[in-house]
């Protein structure tokens, strides 16, 4: 294969060592490996490094954005509406400790964007 054969928007990734899962930039998502083409598949050390490879293609996960960015941009009444938008295990990710981002491309984070009449472009954009 050569590098002219390389097409990003249709090709595996495999993450960290984790050889039983491939990211699949076509389907815009993690697939089981053994599904992977080996002659179209990469070796990447982290999903961070995978974003930034990703991220000026706009093929997810393109970015990640801190929620507090996220509520900075909302503003206290937005976020407000927001939240009574959310449900019960919605409100327990959203606060997860452990979770600091959101994907820009969740789509439940999308939907309730939508929802408070904002822009899923502006509110997820990268820091």
């Amino acid at each position: 294969m050569s590098l002219s054969d390389y097409n990003p928007r249709d090709w595996f990734w495999i993450v960290g060592g984790d050889e039983q899962r491939a990211f699949s930039s076509a389907m815009e998502s993690y697939i089981a490996a053994s599904l992977a083409d080996p002659a179209r598949t990469t070796h990447i050390d982290s999903e961070e490094s995978l974003v930034a490879v990703l991220r000026d293609l706009n093929i997810p996960p393109y970015h990640r954005v801190p929620k507090s960015t996220v509520l900075a941009r909302l503003g206290k009444v937005k976020a407000e509406r927001a939240f009574a938008l959310t449900t019960v295990d919605q409100q327990l990710r959203w606060n997860a400790p452990d979770k600091p981002a959101v994907n820009a491309d969740d789509p439940e984070t999308i939907a309730i964007v939508l929802a408070i009449d904002e822009d899923p472009a502006v509110i997820l954009a990268p820091d």
